[in-house]
């Protein structure tokens, strides 16, 4: 669905509304990067050690949640 000049303007103009869909994303990136990184670096070492060394799953989220 197409957003009209009319729904963009009333977008930009709530506050709440920008500052919470451009910060939800680098909120979730920190949460879940930092919380989850750790526990799943250890899973992908242990389950195949060649890419373990390798892995960031920061580098796997980032792409996901900023398209």
């Amino acid at each position: 669905m197409l957003f009209g000049l009319e729904d963009m303007t009333r977008f930009f103009r709530d506050r709440a509304r920008l500052i919470g869909s451009f910060s939800m994303p680098i909120l979730f990136l920190l949460i879940f990067g930092g919380g989850m990184g750790g526990t799943m670096e250890s899973l992908i070492g242990s389950s195949m050690p060649d890419a373990g060394e390798d892995f960031q799953y920061l580098q796997f989220v980032f792409p996901g949640m900023f398209p």
